[in-house]
């Protein structure tokens, strides 16, 4: 039988790229994130994603038909949550989060009753398989209408994409000191759940404006880039 273990790696990781000699060190551990969308698709939409009031630099590959994004995190958590959602067009600014009263301070981010959402719970263990090897598995639990008071959870990975165009959330794994989240899958027939090419263009781009709302109220990762003549060390600050 499997023996179930904690998860354990140190809070201080270095890495590199493919073969690109960019050198990537983190102060904690890293999480890397993916959104797959079909290979039919000619381009693919820039997407807004935050987590625990930060904006989430997201990276398109056209190539792959993806975009990927990296959240430092304490690399001995195992548990996340995921939140896809995009607020309707004639909602308020304001009404996309809970304020301390009479105060500027933002206490969460909401989803409205009207508002369609999707909430994964994410949750990595770790299984000894014998005294040399260790597998990992991602358990991914969706739990429809989760959002008790429309509340989004502080450290929930927040994508604004249409929740209808989600296809599954699946696989991620741990290479090294790196973690793989959890890929979200835009279903195969996008282009004909939006209407048209142009109209999926169209609606991702209004989702994009749309999130830029959220802006304003939430800061970037800061990076700290020191070069040599051998490679390029970034460090995301938090």
């Amino acid at each position: 039988m499997k023996k179930l273990i904690a998860l354990v790696s140190p809070i201080l990781i270095t890495f590199t790229i493919c073969h690109t000699n960019i050198t990537l060190s983190y102060a904690k551990g890293l999480l890397i994130g993916s959104i797959q969308f079909p290979a039919s698709l000619t381009s693919i939409p820039e997407l807004r994603v935050y987590r625990g009031g930060n904006k989430v630099a997201c990276e398109t590959h056209e190539a792959a038909k993806k975009i990927s994004f990296a959240i430092p995190e304490d690399k001995t958590r195992t548990q996340f949550s995921l939140v896809i959602t995009v607020p309707p067009s004639n909602i308020k600014k304001e009404q996309q989060f809970k304020s301390v009263k009479d105060t500027n301070v933002i206490e969460y981010l909401t989803v409205q009753p009207k508002q369609t959402y999707k909430f994964y719970c994410l949750e990595l263990l770790a299984f000894e398989e014998d005294e040399e090897n260790i597998t990992h598995r991602w358990i991914i639990k969706e739990q429809k209408n989760g959002l008790v008071g429309g509340r989004i959870p502080d450290d929930a990975i927040i994508v604004y994409y249409k929740p209808e165009w989600i296809g599954s959330v699946e696989g991620g794994t741990v290479n090294g000191n790196v973690i793989e989240l959890p890929k979200i899958m835009i279903k195969e027939n996008i282009i004909q759940l939006a209407g048209s090419a142009i109209k999926l263009k169209e609606t991702s781009e209004s989702i994009l404006i749309s999130a830029m709302d959220l802006d304003a109220i939430h800061s970037t990762f800061k990076k700290e880039i020191l070069q040599n003549k051998l490679c390029t060390r970034i460090t995301i600050l938090t």
